[in-house]
């Protein structure tokens, strides 16, 4: 089965589950986060200084997150050129790096306000199987995912994205 198709098996798999019940226990940030998530706005802040993120300034990005620990995310550009039939090894190369997929696990330290991710399966095979710590916080009816600060053109950066709900 190729990349796409497994990741295409593993996000539909995802939103099957999305909708179940809690078990007893669960956080209560883990409460909020369950369901189907949309960007509003993605970006890169240093200082007073916001730029967009990878994906530009209208990203079409989706984030599932289910009450069993499971994640799953795909980031694309919006705005990406369509191709006939299969494309050109080029075409494809392009609309790849146009794109970002991958599923996993979550874990939740109420607390501290961070939640633990890690990729069981990543569309660049660099970062399947790698962990990163997210800062989450709940706005409103919006979901804010804050990285840890990380070293960008000489400068500290941190990466923020804040979702709507679109489903639960």
């Amino acid at each position: 089965m190729s990349l796409n198709r497994t990741t295409a098996v593993i996000c539909a798999a995802t939103l099957t589950t999305a909708c179940g019940v809690l078990p007893p226990g669960q956080s209560s940030l883990q409460k909020q986060v369950v369901g189907t998530w949309r960007t509003v706005e993605e970006v890169f802040i240093s200082g007073s200084e916001r730029r967009p993120a990878t994906y530009g300034e209208r990203p079409a990005n989706y984030l599932i997150y289910t009450s069993e620990g499971t994640f799953c995310y795909t980031f694309t550009a919006r705005e990406r050129p369509r191709f006939e039939g299969r494309g050109t090894a080029e075409q494809r190369a392009a609309a790849f790096s146009t794109m970002e997929a991958a599923c996993g696990t979550y874990s939740i330290e109420d607390e501290a306000g961070k939640v633990r991710v890690t990729r069981i399966v990543h569309s660049d095979p660099n970062r399947t199987g790698s962990t990163v710590n997210r800062q989450y916080q709940m706005r409103g009816d919006n979901l804010v995912i804050r990285s840890e600060p990380f070293p960008m053109d000489g400068r500290s950066w941190v990466y923020e994205a804040t979702y709507q709900r679109v489903g639960r």
